[in-house]
């Protein structure tokens, strides 16, 4: 049981403006935050709800240690052994310096923490500094010359700041006690959360000392993972404070709709978005910014055809920061009423005030992702309301008969109900982000030698599962590439392909950022947002939910002028597929074998009866008793398994047997009894699985395999395991081949 007295430990000053704000006093998750964060000594992990408090229940207690400490002096020094003393500020130094760092994941992001960082800090006398690349040059220099207080940035900046400052990064970060990472769900399992890693142990090298590092999010469920991934050496101890119970009343309702050659459910969907949401405050998530596109003009057609005002926007990443933040503003000040079609862009914590409802159109990939956007609506106490319209085409194939992207996204909201949220992330060695954080490493320190550089990035860092003798391949392979070079001395340099690199606008960033056309106003001359396609002189194309066409070209910047236009245009950009987990697949071959009702399943699209109908079909075909399937002239073998073992699968199929057989989440095709007894056979007895599976990815064609941004630079065994980490499952393939064969 947690102590609820620990309000009595926050400095007055910080009691005194929680007094004016009006509250009656704080939350489970702010309450008990307050002790293992003021101590000082242990990590913390803060999971609560969207709009739980997490903000609040991070800072309360950092500002109310740094306000009782000095407030101009700190001192800097070791307990530990560094590699490089020489990059450690000189121990009992008094200092200024920046006391917290923020990490954030989105500009955006760093825009609305800001804000509410210096409302809580306005009579304190603690600065509050925003650092990205929208951020006024004046601002940064000021931070420069005198840095102080809070450091709100993106881990890009912080990778920029190691690269390119680095005396001054040790001087200015020398008093750190706080790292805070905020939407810390957002870097799991991707190159951003290598890159934070590493960028967080090179920061404690420098420093000379471990950092307290609080991580915020509201869709944790394995916390031991968490833990793993926040800190992979277990140095410090981590804390779970309490969150209370989060009893809340949730609405939720699903509607089926289905597609043919005569019956196109957008505009149905539309009509209906347009007469549930008018007048309140709304968000509508797509699954593609073409989706979203395509939405906001059948909206803006629906709201000309009915002569009332438009009330519905879009918001998107792929429109200009003006056109983002003018939505944002307008959700959070309420003065009018606002919804926006978006996509993952609004799902992240950025404040936008008072959201009366969230619509999901198309299938739900994960409960985790919906619970994020959920989050978004019901507050100050009135129930969350979820609406999912779900599509599926008709046509005679299993995907229609199942009613696969119907019974996903019951199987979504199921999970979702039993907040059995994502598994763990399978750990992936982004062998991509080492090219990258060696690069940086050398910029920073100039030179240094391998056994330095692995014992930071490998023996001690991110990278872990890199061996010694993969290390010098990587190092052999990007010496060839003048990646970098050696001196007589041993120690290595940036050779001149990796000066190259560095000198890209984009080389701090971990990921890839596709190369798209920005579009201009002509007229007006502002940025309107950018496209994925070169579109043409005189083409007409949709962005921002409205008609444009093509003045100019100018190739050697990829800008486009365009004007505003009343001509039907084309979209610019693509749908994007969902890689659906294991536990959808198997959450959605319960409720094959099930007869439960769903109350939420809506009546007036017949969608109970298009579930039962699925039911039927699947008991007829005795899918619930053998996975295989032969209808018409396809061959089907059901795996449950997810995208990642059925492309494993599909790999084994291609290599053993020379049957290339098409996938999805579900199962596989032209596969027949005989070839899943034969893989089985084959795969049995496989000892060393990580090897065997980099082995099968041999078989990819490289350009498919070069997914990293950095992947042009891996030796052909490092790539391998690369994208067998990250694309293949194994075991649970090979598990999955060995219990069909148990059962026969």
């Amino acid at each position: 049981m947690e102590s609820q007295n620990n309000i009595e430990k926050l400095h007055p000053k910080v009691l005194r403006w929680i007094w004016q704000q009006g509250w009656q006093g704080l939350k489970p998750i702010q309450e008990n935050s307050i002790e293992p964060i003021m101590r000082g000594d242990t990590d913390v992990v803060i999971s609560a709800s969207t709009a739980g408090g997490k903000t609040e229940a991070a800072y309360l207690p950092i500002l109310s240690r740094l306000l009782s400490q000095s407030s101009t002096v700190c001192y800097a020094g070791s307990s530990e052994v560094t590699a490089r003393p020489e990059l450690v500020a000189a121990p009992n130094k008094p200092m200024r310096g920046f006391k917290v760092l923020s990490l954030s994941p989105l500009k955006s992001l760093i825009n609305d923490q800001t804000r509410r960082l210096e409302d809580m800090t306005r009579y304190l006398g603690i600065e509050v500094t925003p650092w990205h690349g929208d951020v006024a040059q004046s601002r940064k220099q000021t931070a420069s010359k005198h840095p102080d207080g809070i450091l709100v940035t993106t881990p890009e900046s912080l990778e920029a700041m190691m690269a390119l400052k680095a005396p001054w990064l040790r001087e200015a970060f020398a008093p750190l006690q706080y790292i805070v990472i905020d939407e810390l769900h957002s870097f799991l399992g991707s190159e951003r959360g290598k890159q934070l890693q590493s960028l967080l142990d090179r920061l404690e090298l420098v420093i000379g000392r471990k950092i307290p590092r609080i991580a915020m999010s509201a869709t944790f469920r394995d916390f031991d993972y968490v833990k793993k991934f926040l800190r992979p050496d277990r140095a410090l101890p981590c804390a779970l404070p309490d969150a209370g119970s989060e009893a809340h009343q949730v609405q939720l309702s699903v509607k089926e709709y289905i597609a043919d050659a005569t019956h196109d459910p957008e505009p149905l969907i539309a009509k209906e978005l347009f007469a549930r949401l008018r007048g309140t405050n709304n968000l509508v998530f797509t699954n593609s910014r073409k989706d979203a596109e395509a939405y906001m003009v059948a909206l803006t057609k629906e709201s000309e055809k009915e002569g009332v005002p438009n009330e519905f926007r879009i918001h998107h990443g792929s429109l200009s920061r003006h056109e983002r933040e003018a939505v944002e503003k307008d959700l959070q000040r309420g003065h009018h009423p606002v919804t926006a079609i978006c996509t993952a862009s609004m799902e992240l914590g950025v404040d936008i005030g008072k959201v009366k409802s969230i619509a999901q159109v198309g299938t739900a990939g994960s409960p985790s992702t919906l619970r994020q956007r959920l989050g978004r609506s019901g507050r100050r106490g009135e129930p969350s309301i979820l609406r999912i319209y779900s599509v599926d085409e008709q046509r005679d194939d299993y995907k229609f008969h199942l009613r696969t992207n119907l019974v996903q996204n019951i199987a979504v909201t199921e999970l979702l109900r039993q907040r059995r949220y994502d598994p763990p992330m399978p750990e992936m060695s982004y062998v991509s982000v080492i090219v990258q954080q060696l690069v940086s490493l050398l910029s920073q320190f100039g030179s240094f030698y391998a056994t330095e550089a692995y014992d930071l990035l490998c023996n001690k860092g991110a990278f872990g599962f890199m061996t010694k003798q993969g290390f010098a391949d990587l190092l052999k392979h990007l010496g060839k590439k003048k990646v970098i070079s050696q001196l007589q001395t041993g120690q290595l340099v940036i050779g001149t392909e990796g000066e190259r690199m560095l000198a890209q606008r984009d080389f701090y960033s971990a990921f890839t950022t596709p190369k798209d056309y920005t579009i201009i106003d002509s007229a007006t001359h502002k940025t309107v947002g950018s496209v994925q396609y070169k579109p043409y002189y005189g083409e007409v194309f949709i962005l921002a939910g409205a008609p444009w066409i093509v003045d100019s070209v100018e190739e050697k910047s990829s800008t486009v002028y365009a004007s505003s236009t009343f001509s039907k245009g084309k979209m610019m950009f693509e749908g994007t597929g969902i890689e659906t987990s294991p536990e959808v697949t198997l959450k959605m071959l319960d409720i094959y074998k099930s007869d439960e009702k769903y109350p939420y399943l809506d009546a007036s699209t017949a969608t109970a009866e298009q579930l039962e109908a699925a039911r039927a079909w699947f008991r007829k075909m005795d899918l619930g008793n053998t996975p295989y399937l032969r209808h018409g002239d396809s061959l089907s073998f059901f795996t449950w398994g997810g995208m990642r073992v059925n492309r494993t699968i599909a790999a084994l199929s291609n290599r053993l047997l020379h049957i290339n057989p098409p996938y999805d989440h579900i199962a596989l095709n032209n596969l027949g009894v005989e070839n899943i007894e034969d893989m089985s056979l084959m795969t049995h007895d496989i000892e060393d699985v990580e090897a065997y599976a980099a082995d099968l990815a041999s078989d990819v064609n490289r350009v498919k395999k070069e997914r990293g941004k950095w992947d042009q630079y891996l030796p052909d065994n490092l790539l391998n395991a690369e994208y067998a980490s990250t694309r293949f499952d194994l075991p649970t393939a090979q598990k999955i081949l060995g219990d069909v064969n148990k059962k026969r």
